[in-house]
């Protein structure tokens, strides 16, 4: 078992050389509506920091249980674990941290919400959360949360944005705010979150041609490269003149080898914005301007493909 740090819960200051070392906070949680009149999800972020001098994954969390105070609600039937976001599974380097979630069903009713560990792992405990119900009569202002969630993306602040925007739908499940979460989702690297809210999104007033392109680099990050085309395709539908959707498509066609098909489609991209022209110079300018962001994994792709291009490149 790794030595962890169970921050907010208890502290423990043992030295001990060469080996990963994580200090664990309850960042915040979220409420998630399902089809129950008494049940409901929890989703609860965990800020995960290796504060130790080995990178490792933090297996502790799976420790983590939930209660209520009220005896009646047990573990394993009333409340239920659901699951855990697949970053908890991720190597973290000394130094770094990253955002785990674990989410749990639980009744409706069920009043002081508590996070525990296992006897195994140290046993403490904190408090998370009054009842849904006594929640939802205390919040009934959803303007307050999505003005917060807008101001928390703007100030790249994307765990708050999406916790805040999913409590604003949780009190008005009208709200047209699944682009929004869409997008933030992206922002955090959880592609099938962010592939789940821009279908949402699809039956709210959004343009469908960024939608689409959206959805198409989401899936070109799970290496899903052919329903990332057809995402691409579907965006050019909307918009004939969207250079982002047909580079999208070029870098998406790089990836199955399809070679012929990618300089086309980046040639045709680069009609329509002629800044590619100067490969990845003029990307960065396009980036820079602000009109567009590309991963790691993207650049790279469109590195390569403008090499075969014959344009500049890094």
């Amino acid at each position: 078992m790794n030595k962890i740090i169970y921050y907010l819960f208890f502290c423990i200051s043992i030295n001990i050389n060469s080996q990963p070392e994580f200090k664990v906070k309850i960042y915040d949680y979220l409420w998630l509506e399902i089809e129950s009149n008494n049940y409901i999800d929890i989703m609860i972020f965990f800020d995960v920091s290796n504060i130790g001098n080995e990178s490792d994954k933090c297996n502790d969390l799976y420790n983590i249980k939930l209660a209520s105070t009220d005896t009646k609600y047990k573990y394993g039937s009333d409340i239920r674990f659901i699951k855990m976001s697949s970053a908890v599974e991720e190597i973290i380097k000394p130094g770094n941290n990253n955002y785990v979630t674990m989410t749990f069903r639980v009744p409706k009713s069920a009043d002081n919400l508590v996070l525990y560990f296992t006897a195994d792992a140290g046993g403490d405990y904190k408090f998370l959360s009054e009842s849904f119900n006594k929640w939802l009569l205390n919040n009934k202002d959803h303007k307050k949360f999505t003005e917060e969630g807008q101001t928390s993306f703007s100030n790249g602040e994307y765990v708050k944005a999406i916790v805040n925007y999913y409590k604003a739908l949780i009190i008005n499940s009208k709200l047209e705010l699944n682009f929004s979460l869409g997008n933030v989702w992206i922002m955090l690297g959880d592609y099938d979150n962010a592939i789940n809210c821009y279908k949402k999104s699809l039956n709210e007033r959004v343009d469908k041609s960024i939608v689409y392109n959206n959805l198409g680099y989401a899936y070109f990050e799970k290496e899903y490269y052919n329903d990332a085309i057809e995402n691409f395709s579907l965006a050019v539908e909307y918009d004939k003149n969207h250079w982002d959707a047909y580079l999208g498509a070029a870098i998406s066609c790089y990836k199955l080898y399809e070679i012929s098909d990618a300089k086309s489609l980046y040639n045709y991209a680069a009609k329509i914005e002629n800044k590619l022209y100067r490969g990845m110079t003029g990307l960065e300018i396009l980036i820079n301007e602000g009109d567009a962001f590309y991963t790691d994994k993207q650049l790279d792709t469109i590195n390569e493909l403008c090499k075969l291009l014959g344009y500049y490149s890094y």
